[in-house]
C-alpha cells in the first residue's frame, strides 16, 4: 500500500515540475546535490542513502526509525516548505492580479480579520472572488504517506470521519480531512442511519464549522484550500483550477511574470515548476536537517 500511495502522489498534476525545471542560474532554480538526491530517493521509494548508518544506530537504541525518511520527515520543521510554496503562489497571483494580493501574518491576526475572523488567511485577493467578493486561500503542503491508517468508520459523537484512501486515488489521504478542518461541512443524514459509508455515500455526518466559517458564511468570500503533497508538490484539483484561472488571465491580459528560463515556457509551466522545485528542496532540507539532529542525539546518548 505504501508503494501505491507513493506512486499515485508522485503522479499528481505538476509533481514532475522539479525534474523538468530549466536551471537559469538563479537561486530559485538551483538545487543542492544532497537535496536533489534525497528528493529523488523519496520519489522512487528508495532508502535515503545518507541515513542508513543513523537508522541502524537508532534501531540499536530502540528508536523505530525507517530507512525511507518518513520518521525524520515527521520530526522535521516544515515551515520552510510552507513559506516557500506560499511565496510561489503570491508570485503567481501578483503576476496577473488587477488589485493587491495580501499575505497573512500569524503574528498580527487583526491585520486580516476583515477577511476571516478566528483564523489567519494565508493569502487574500480583495475583490477577486466570485461576484466581486474577496478570495481567501489556505495553503497546505503535507505528506501523502500516513503513519496510521484511518478507515473512516466514524464515531458516535461526530458520525462519519475521513478515510485514508490514498492507495485508490490522488489526495485520498489528505484532501478530505483538510477540507473538513478548514471549510467545515453541512450536517448529513441522521444518526439512525449509522456512520457515513464512503463506499455507498450514505450515512450520518455531524455538521462542523471549519476555520474559515466566517469567511464562507458571514462574509460570503470565495474560499479555497490550495493543497500540495510533498512528493513533488503535486496540485490538488482546487489548486489546479486556480493556477489555470491565473494562466487564462495571463493569456488574456497583463502577465508580470519575470521569465528567466533560457527557453520559452508558458505562465503555467513557469509557476508550477517553481512551486514543485521549491517544495522538493524545502522538504528534502527539512528531512536532512532532522537526520542531522537525530545523528547528534545518538552521540549524546
Amino acid at each position: 500500500m505504501f508503494t501505491i500511495v507513493l506512486l499515485i502522489s508522485a503522479s499528481t498534476p505538476y509533481a514532475n515540475g522539479w525534474l523538468i525545471s530549466d536551471p537559469d542560474g538563479s537561486r530559485a532554480t538551483s538545487v543542492r546535490t544532497d537535496e536533489f538526491r534525497c528528493g529523488l530517493q523519496r520519489r522512487l521509494g528508495l532508502w535515503i542513502s545518507s541515513y542508513v548508518a543513523t537508522v541502524r544506530a537508532l534501531h540499536a537504541n530502540g528508536v523505530p526509525a525507517d530507512f525511507f525518511g518518513d520518521y525524520a520527515d515527521g520530526r522535521a520543521n516544515h515551515r520552510r516548505r510552507h513559506d516557500t510554496t506560499l511565496r510561489c503562489w503570491y508570485d503567481a497571483a501578483s503576476a496577473v492580479a488587477a488589485g493587491p494580493v495580501i499575505l497573512g501574518d500569524k503574528e498580527n491576526s487583526a491585520a486580516t480579520a476583515h477577511f476571516n475572523v478566528g483564523h489567519v488567511v494565508d493569502m487574500a485577493e480583495p475583490g477577486a472572488g466570485d461576484g466581486g467578493t474577496d478570495r481567501c486561500s489556505e495553503l497546505k503542503v503535507v505528506s501523502g504517506l500516513r503513519a496510521k491508517h484511518e478507515a473512516g468508520l466514524g464515531s458516535s459523537a461526530n458520525g462519519g470521519t475521513p478515510a485514508n484512501v490514498g492507495h485508490l486515488f490522488a489526495f485520498g489521504n489528505t484532501e478530505e480531512r483538510l477540507r473538513l478542518e478548514n471549510l467545515g461541512c453541512e450536517p448529513r443524514g441522521h444518526p439512525s442511519q449509522g456512520y457515513f459509508d464512503h463506499a455507498t455515500g450514505r450515512g450520518w455526518v455531524k455538521g462542523r464549522r471549519g476555520y474559515y466559517h466566517d469567511s464562507l458564511f458571514n462574509k460570503r468570500n470565495t474560499t479555497d484550500v490550495l493543497l500540495h503533497e510533498s512528493l513533488g508538490g503535486g496540485y490538488a484539483p482546487p489548486a489546479v483550477a486556480r493556477i489555470r484561472r491565473y494562466a487564462r488571465a495571463a493569456q488574456a491580459g497583463v502577465d508580470r511574470t519575470r521569465y528567466t528560463s533560457r527557453r520559452r515556457i508558458s505562465y503555467i509551466s513557469h509557476h508550477t515548476q517553481r512551486a514543485s522545485l521549491g517544495i522538493v528542496k524545502a522538504d528534502s532540507r527539512g528531512i536532512l536537517d532532522s537526520l542531522g539532529k537525530l545523528s547528534a542525539s545518538l552521540a549524546r546518548a
